[in-house]
C-alpha cells in the first residue's frame, strides 16, 4: 500500500493532466477536455524525448512549460518528422 501511494504521488504533471483529460471525456465535458488537450500537447512538446520514461534522463533537458507554450503560439505544434 505504501508503494502504491508513493507511485501515485510520483506522477508527473503530464500524467495528471492526461488523467484529468480522460475524466473530462468520460464526463462528456468537452470544453474542459479541449483545454486539457491543449495543455497536454504543450507538456508533451516540452519533453526532450516523449518516448523515454519520465526520470530516465536529466529533467533539465526538457523545455520549461511556459517556453514550450510560447513556441506553440508562435510556430504551431511540433510535427512528426517521420511522416513530414
Amino acid at each position: 500500500f505504501v508503494e502504491a501511494q508513493r507511485l501515485v504521488g510520483a506522477k508527473s504533471t503530464r500524467q495528471l493532466v492526461a488523467e484529468a483529460l480522460d475524466g473530462a471525456l468520460a464526463a462528456e465535458d468537452y470544453a474542459r477536455a479541449e483545454q486539457l488537450r491543449v495543455r497536454l500537447d504543450a507538456l508533451t512538446d516540452a519533453l526532450m524525448d516523449p518516448t523515454q520514461e519520465a526520470g530516465s534522463y536529466d529533467p533539465y533537458l526538457d523545455q520549461d512549460e511556459w517556453y514550450a507554450e510560447a513556441q506553440r503560439r508562435i510556430y504551431g505544434p511540433k510535427r512528426s518528422s517521420a511522416l513530414g
